[in-house]
């Protein structure tokens, strides 16, 4: 598995570190290079994404938190 750093920033390196183990653990086979000129969003792909976004943020405790910041989001809030 290789990344790149190219949105240099912490949430872009974990997200996709989580994505592309999410394909191992979800049984995709073969290999892939990702065009980032034109990112594919088929169903290995949405998959990937959900599964990441499942293990970085339990998905009950982020609606709950949606829910009770009315969408107005404070640092305070998110801390």
């Amino acid at each position: 598995m290789a990344l790149t750093l190219r949105y240099d920033r912490i949430d872009s390196f974990w997200f996709t570190l989580l994505h592309e183990l999410a394909h191992i653990v979800l049984g995709y086979k073969g290999s892939y290079l990702d065009n980032l000129d034109a990112l594919e969003e088929n169903e290995e792909e949405i998959e990937a994404n959900q599964k990441a976004a499942e293990w970085l943020i339990h998905p009950q405790p982020y609606k709950d938190f949606i829910i009770r910041s009315k969408k107005v989001f404070s640092r305070k809030g998110i801390e």
